[in-house]
């Protein structure tokens, strides 16, 4: 079994979903890239809610991501 920090499955979701625009058609392209932007600011809301400085930790959130680290997350 494999545990996600915090942010990380809602990352992971928002990348995969993020891609989906580019192969949809028409209005639901728009929905789909705004469902991908509501799941990030998930990630946001959290660490903002604790007193930490998001931004920071957002980019490093994103950057692991982006390197394939999918269980990355905050915490």
């Amino acid at each position: 079994m494999k545990f996600f920090k915090i942010g990380a499955a809602e990352m992971l979701i928002a990348t995969a979903v993020s891609q989906l625009p580019e192969k949809t058609p028409g209005e639901e392209s728009i929905v789909i890239e705004l469902f991908a932007c509501a799941l990030r600011q998930l990630s946001t809301i959290i660490p903002d809610n604790a007193g930490y400085d998001s931004a920071k930790l957002i980019a490093n959130l994103r950057a692991a991501h982006t390197s394939g680290k999918s269980a990355f997350g905050l915490g």
